[in-house]
């Protein structure tokens, strides 16, 4: 006998924009504590959606999907020399949905995106398991909202590991918060976040410490209306070095900064070569030991910072 085949219809996905942030004065808090934060080394977003979503039945789970500035998507033209990485376009409908944006949107999705919108897409479905897995069927499809949003590429960045340029830092924290916003306005209480453009994800290049502070204040922060957010590889050892930093980040905050002195004192202009260590006089000004070849011929060296 011919075996029996079982055929399930899932729901289209459609997407919406959100040009500003959504305002939140009206919506009730869902929780009143802080925000649950979860930190997963070897869980992709998609499988701890399907946790998620099995554990808690009527539970709305949001997954967040960065691009870099000026770029589509790249699900639009998918790059699948590591799966891993495209994992969200390999197991769900969003890739389906990445195609049917530019109708639903009457916009280029690359413009709307650089512009600073967010788009959510509704009703993706989680069809496969893990890719590592050989990406089997699910029998029961879980569904999920995405959200996406672009980010710079490559922000300028220090040795300290924090944005360089404050105008850089408050760009991304304002998309990090619009994301939360649009969130919110939908009624997701789980977000789960990739890395924060950290080490090459999504084509990014931001500042692992800084990225993974930056975005634990924004969790504690809209913590009221999304109670419980994740923060997760696309996939073991996508971070390499730089996860540890980027998760202690997101767990408890970064390391504090080592305050240097803008202009070290050896690069003062009242320092000759040959001179010897600054010290400080009695009357609590610099003065420094002249060689015996300059003296008698240069003037008085003065106290610093006057001429």
């Amino acid at each position: 006998e011919p075996e029996s085949t079982e055929v399930r219809v899932t729901k289209q996905p459609s997407s919406t924009v959100y040009p500003n942030v959504p305002n939140l004065s009206d919506r009730k808090p869902k929780g009143q504590g802080p925000a649950e934060i979860h930190v997963s080394e070897d869980k992709d977003s998609c499988s701890i959606a399907q946790e998620i979503v099995q554990g808690s039945s009527g539970v709305r789970v949001g997954l967040v999907c960065f691009t870099a500035h000026g770029e589509p998507p790249s699900g639009q033209t998918p790059d699948l020399g590591e799966p891993r990485e495209a994992s969200l376009y390999l197991r769900t409908t969003y890739l389906q949905a990445l195609q049917d944006m530019p109708r639903q949107l009457h916009a280029d999705v690359g413009d709307v995106l650089a512009a600073g919108s967010v788009v959510l897409t509704q009703d993706v479905c989680i069809l496969r398991g893990p890719v590592q897995d050989g990406a089997r069927w699910l029998p029961d499809p879980v569904r999920v909202d995405v959200l996406t949003a672009a980010i710079q590429r490559h922000p300028r960045c220090d040795v300290q590991g924090q944005y360089a340029r404050i105008a850089e830092k408050a760009d991304v924290a304002k998309t990090v918060d619009h994301i939360f916003a649009c969130a919110a306005a939908n009624d997701v209480e789980v977000l789960i976040f990739p890395p924060l453009g950290v080490n090459g994800a999504a084509g990014c290049h931001h500042p692992a410490a800084d990225a993974g502070d930056l975005l634990r204040k924004a969790i504690l922060e809209h913590g009221q209306h999304v109670p419980r957010v994740w923060v997760c590889q696309e996939f073991p050892g996508q971070l390499k070095s730089s996860w540890a930093t980027f998760a202690s980040a997101v767990r408890s905050g970064r390391e504090p900064l080592e305050h240097r002195e803008l202009v070290p004192l050896t690069a003062s202009p009242y320092l000759r070569p040959g001179w010897g260590e600054p010290c400080l006089s009695a009357k609590g000004q610099f003065s420094f030991k002249v060689p015996l070849r300059y003296r008698g011929r240069q003037r008085a060296v003065p106290p610093l910072g006057k001429p």
